[in-house]
């Protein structure tokens, strides 16, 4: 039932290191997928409810192949944190030169000649993926699992409450940051109305020869220098005097369609 398209083709080569993976004893595809069977079913069930299956090592640090499968399957973060939580981490690799040397000394003579001639008649990289295959196999110890004794409806229970406490706290983080920046926003305000203090007649003069000139941008620096008189209006108990600045303005400037309008979005009186 899967959707076929024009970019379809795009995953496979994300996916095809899970032979490898599952070939070394790495289980977590076939969990993941599990999870995907289930997170697609209608639970609760009222006539049954599947118990997961053993839980394998490493769902809380999955390689790039093995996220891949998980958006692929519909798999979400929500889901994987949940059956992370009963996973244990995944044991250190051991592999060595010196571990793949002893366990080159101990093939026979036949198998090395094998290797030789597969190797000279141009089978060197599928020869070396079985060499460190039949290496892994030889050498690792199964991976540790845990007992799975989580019911389905569960699971799936655990990762809706884990996406509702993810998502209220990324809310909380983006209102924090909001605040954060507001603050810092009114601050950095307040410092630059320091600065111009005292520079009202100034500012005046410089809005009445921009709006001579008569083109957008000089309007928009206008009306930008405006809004500054405005807040050290405000802030000198002046706005009445502002107010009545600005309404002389558009007295004397009646046919500036361009500046009245950025004068009522600034909401630079009326």
């Amino acid at each position: 039932e899967w959707m076929v398209d024009k970019d379809s083709a795009a995953w496979l080569p994300a996916l095809i290191p899970l032979r490898e993976d599952l070939s070394n004893g790495d289980l977590r595809a076939l969990y993941i997928s599990w999870l995907s069977f289930v997170a697609t079913q209608w639970y609760p069930r009222e006539d049954e409810d599947l118990v997961e299956p053993p839980v394998p090592p490493g769902l809380g640090a999955l390689t790039p192949t093995l996220k891949a499968l998980a958006e692929f399957v519909y798999v979400d973060e929500d889901l994987l944190a949940v059956a992370a939580e009963r996973s244990r981490p995944l044991p250190a690799s051991k592999q060595s030169a010196v571990d793949m040397l002893r366990w080159i000394v101990e093939l026979t003579a036949d198998e090395k000649d094998d290797i030789v001639l597969r190797l000279m008649t141009g089978e060197a990289p599928p020869l070396r993926a079985e060499l460190l295959h039949r290496y892994r196999q030889a050498t690792a110890s199964p991976l540790p699992l845990t007992e799975g004794t989580r019911q389905a409806s569960e699971i799936i229970a655990a990762a809706e409450a884990h996406r509702e406490e993810r998502e209220r706290a990324e809310r909380a983080r983006q209102a924090a940051g909001r605040e954060r920046r507001e603050r810092e926003n009114a601050a950095a305000r307040e410092r630059y109305l320091d600065r111009i203090t005292g520079t009202e007649a100034e500012l005046w003069r410089q809005v009445e020869t921009l709006i001579e000139v008569k083109r957008p941008k000089e309007y928009d620096q206008a009306v930008s220098l405006l809004a500054d008189l405005r807040d050290l209006a405000a802030r000198q108990s002046q706005t009445r005097a502002f107010r009545d600045r600005i309404t002389d303005l558009r007295r004397r400037y009646p046919t500036r369609r361009g500046l009245l309008q950025r004068l009522d979005r600034a909401r630079l009186g009326a």
